[in-house]
């Protein structure tokens, strides 16, 4: 019980601080995603329209890839709060727990406790700038979609070096149809496929319609 109330303590702390906490993190997480998806998802549109010569307009690919940022920035910065405030608790359960231990000591730790560590960071940063690259990829590819130009195939590709896992290897070449459709051997709607994933995808126009 005595542990239980330990670990229950950072949600005891105002809302207001968590929503406070939430709105900073949302603030700095936001344009970088929306960045990362707008300059691939136009590069993808200038990629196609000059293979093709069918261009569409750049608002509604800017559009879409904003929209997928603003929701997944939210549901990112909620993430990374809640693992704040489990690091919170074990700090706190460390005080109550270790003899000798000061409410100064408790203090310091606190104020050092970042949103997430430096292995978190760079762990968030690669398989972000991943998903961010693949929607906005995915933002231009809907925006022909929606207008009846083109549908697509879809390609998983590795980096093809000693650093690709196991689970990705296998998927290096598969192909999926369409923007939905999931690749074969559990890849899913695409990369990135776990944490630190860096591998990509390129879609594949073909013209609707006779």
């Amino acid at each position: 019980q005595e542990r239980k109330a330990i670990d229950d303590l950072p949600k005891r702390l105002d809302k207001k601080f968590w929503d406070n906490e939430n709105r900073l993190l949302l603030a700095e997480i936001l344009p970088l995603l929306s960045e990362g998806a707008e300059e691939a998802a136009l590069f993808s549109a200038e990629t196609i329209e000059g293979a093709t010569g069918i261009g569409v307009d750049w608002t509604l690919v800017n559009t879409e890839a904003a929209k997928w940022a603003r929701t997944h920035a939210g549901e990112l910065a909620k993430g990374i709060t809640k693992t704040t405030r489990n690091n919170i608790g074990q700090h706190v359960a460390e005080f109550v727990e270790t003899p000798g231990m000061t409410l100064g000591d408790l203090r310091q730790k606190l104020a050092k406790l970042p949103a997430f560590s430096e292995n978190r960071a760079r762990m968030i940063a690669v398989t972000e700038t991943t998903r961010a690259a693949r929607e906005g990829n995915l933002a231009t590819a809907r925006t022909y979609e929606n207008e009846g130009l083109f549908t697509w195939e879809r390609t998983w590709h590795t980096n093809r070096d000693s650093l690709v896992c196991e689970l990705c290897r296998p998927l290096d070449g598969k192909k999926a149809g369409g923007l939905d459709e999931e690749y074969p051997l559990g890849g899913g709607a695409g990369p990135p496929r776990h944490p630190r994933c860096r591998c990509w995808e390129t879609l594949k126009p073909i013209v609707s319609g006779p």
